[in-house]
């Protein structure tokens, strides 16, 4: 707790929600990382597409892996103090594993992004997590999740699955988040929801921008940043 009170002092957390931020929407292209809605038990979910993280884009733009990172901390942040602030509330994480590669790692800026994204949220997050669902793993990350697996506490055993695609992979985020509110875009056969007459996120669509709470984030992003006379950033 001691080590947690001091990293948000040092890294400006507490405050990070009041302070302007003009490049939230070039935060937003460079990872997609988005809150389609809730599970099926009440819980926010959070969708991470870590292997569609454009480094280059944001490297073009003169940010850093810390500029990256901070962006998923005010939405982590936005979630714990606007959206649930009750100290015992959890999430569902839907970790899209599509585009993540071995030659990923092999890359210092992005393994380094890596390492820290995992540590933060470890070490400064926890108890948060109801569920974590990895999809459309690759075989290698299977084999490396089979091998870490024994090492992990059994409490968080149980709240993580891995999934690697197809029908038995869309039938556990219809399952979990229900056929009205699961992210099209996810789903393989999304043609199946149709059938089973689901309408798949509101207004049957999961564009980063279109849930509810994805609207509300961003004009609460405006609002500060109209309350300092500042305005978003085009790029």
């Amino acid at each position: 707790f001691e080590h947690t009170v001091q990293w948000r002092a040092e890294h400006g957390i507490n405050d990070i929600l009041s302070r302007p931020y003009p490049t939230f929407d070039l935060c937003k292209r460079v990872f997609p990382v988005y809150i389609p809605g809730r599970d099926k038990e009440g819980n926010v979910v959070i969708v991470q597409r870590v292997g569609l993280i454009d480094f280059e884009l944001g490297y073009g733009h003169n940010m850093t892996s810390d500029d990256i990172l901070n962006y998923y901390l005010y939405l982590i942040e936005y979630c714990w103090n606007i959206l649930e602030p009750k100290p015992d509330s959890v999430m569902t994480t839907l970790l899209d594993l599509k585009g993540v590669k071995i030659s990923t790692f092999r890359d210092s800026e992005k393994r380094h992004f890596m390492k820290q994204f995992v540590r933060t949220m470890s070490d400064n997050y926890p108890n948060r997590s109801h569920k974590t669902i990895m999809i459309n793993a690759p075989s290698w990350a299977q084999m490396a999740y089979k091998v870490c697996k024994p090492l992990l506490r059994e409490s968080t055993k149980k709240k993580i699955s891995m999934w690697n695609g197809g029908k038995a992979q869309d039938e556990v985020l219809i399952e979990v988040l229900g056929k009205d509110a699961v992210p099209r875009d996810l789903l393989e056969f999304p043609d199946d929801l149709d059938e089973a007459g689901g309408s798949g996120g509101e207004h049957g669509a999961s564009e980063h921008q279109s849930s509810s709470i994805e609207l509300e984030l961003r004009s609460f992003c405006m609002e500060v940043l109209k309350a300092h006379g500042l305005e978003m950033k085009v790029f």
